[in-house]
């Protein structure tokens, strides 16, 4: 959890700073919105004390206009801040989308071999929209409802300081549990994502080879793959709502119990003559008002345990950099190039080179056809002309200059491939 928690500040440090004024605004509305719901029971408490004691209607009036008044305060406060929130959250999540599939764009062709676009299509979109949440509200509501949690004890404290600790210790308790919980359903999440992505992922390239896989009468083991995919994805949702589940039971627990316990310390002041009936009816709405912030701090630990796995994903992928040095910016001749391989030498993987001790030269303007068989080294040649891998071992020249000192972009604004394998967009 930890190390999520600073894997989030980095990404909030990064993502909100351009929000910085929209985040304060934010900030503002939910604590006012946080101090209005301190505020509004002690108006109560005074209304109901002065009922008891004959107060005249007219002074009633205004107090219950007061509180009319701070409760609709309240709400719109709210509404303002869930309508910030959103405007955070996407802008922030979109400029991530963007980032990360830049820098999928970006990355070497094996990285692309090793991830289906199932997988990146999840990893890009899914994980990130699971963020959107932490981006908008995560923290503030955090630590908005840590504030509210003090506030309330306080007050508790000022009406009867063993009202006030029986509540601190239900607290502490509660969230205790919840921490505990959800380190254990955070690992669930992040398996339920793991699956989820390698279903997209085998959908994605059936779907993408439908005409050979019919051709072939592949469609029954297909299915049968498929089935195998969703029932792991089944599977591990099955286990990450339960822990989810888990999480709202320890919640609830704490109300009820906290509720009697406010219900009969309430009743014990009274009787004692230590607090009126306001005062009573007080001590059982902050604990009413002490669940709201356990809810919501509970909420919050779900989307924590449904974003963490995502994130952790995400940073692994933007962690990846490319096994190709950028090079200079040495600016090749206009016109045609010459081009030579010198002792080239490349394998995919160590044990199957693909090309080995290649040399060869092109005059500028000359035309050069390769033939060979499947697996020879064709497509290869090709890929390291324009720099989708490096050699191994020896040099591609183009117009006498290593091709190792251009940068990638400056070689593929030059040179230009048609692969063997058509491409229709939509």
């Amino acid at each position: 959890m930890i190390e999520s928690l600073g894997l989030y500040y980095r990404l909030l440090a990064k993502y909100l700073t351009p929000q910085r004024p929209r985040v304060v605004v934010l900030a503002v509305v939910l604590l006012t919105g946080i101090g209005l719901q301190i505020l509004n029971p002690l108006i109560l408490r005074y209304f109901i004390d002065a009922v008891t004691s004959g107060q005249e209607f007219r002074s009633l009036a205004w107090v219950a206009l007061l509180f009319i008044v701070l409760a609709l305060a309240t709400q719109a406060s709210f509404v303002l801040a869930r309508y910030l929130g959103e405007h955070v959250a996407w802008a922030a999540t979109n400029a991530m989308r963007s980032d990360l599939a830049l820098h999928c764009l970006k990355l070497d062709i094996s990285f692309h071999y090793a991830h289906t676009p199932g997988e990146l299509t999840q990893r890009v979109d899914g994980d990130v929209t699971r963020l959107a949440n932490f981006f908008s509200q995560f923290v503030i509501l955090v630590v908005g409802n840590l504030f509210l949690l003090a506030g309330v004890l306080v007050m508790l404290l000022v009406i009867d300081w063993r009202v006030s600790l029986a509540f601190a210790a239900l607290g502490a308790a509660t969230l205790a549990a919840l921490i505990r919980v959800q380190k254990e359903a955070s690992s669930s999440w992040a398996e339920d994502s793991r699956v989820e992505a390698d279903l997209y992922g085998f959908v994605e390239e059936r779907i993408s080879a439908t005409e050979d896989i019919r051709t072939l009468g592949g469609i029954p083991y297909v299915m049968r793959r498929f089935f195998e995919n969703i029932r792991n994805v089944s599977r591990m949702r099955l286990r990450a709502n339960l822990m989810g589940s888990l999480t709202w039971s320890i919640a609830d627990y704490s109300w009820g119990v906290g509720t009697s316990v406010a219900v009969g310390l309430g009743a014990y002041l009274v009787l004692q003559g230590s607090a009126t009936i306001g005062t009573a009816y007080l001590i059982l709405h902050y604990f009413t008002l002490l669940g709201f912030p356990l809810r919501q701090i509970t909420t919050q630990m779900q989307n924590l345990q449904q974003a963490s796995g995502g994130l952790r994903r995400i940073n692994g992928i933007l962690g990846i950099r490319s096994t190709i040095a950028e090079g200079g910016m040495r600016q090749l001749p206009r016109g045609p190039l010459q081009l030579e391989f010198r002792n080239v030498s490349f394998s995919y993987s160590d044990d199957n080179p693909a090309l080995s001790g290649v040399s060869f030269s092109l005059s500028a303007g000359k035309v050069l056809g390769l033939l060979g068989r499947t697996g020879s080294g064709k497509t290869t040649i090709a890929r390291l002309l324009l720099r989708m891998y490096d050699p191994s071992s020896g040099a591609v020249f183009m117009a006498g200059r290593d091709s190792r000192e251009l940068s990638q972009e400056y070689v593929r604004e030059r040179i230009g491939l048609v692969t063997q394998d058509v491409q229709l967009f939509q």
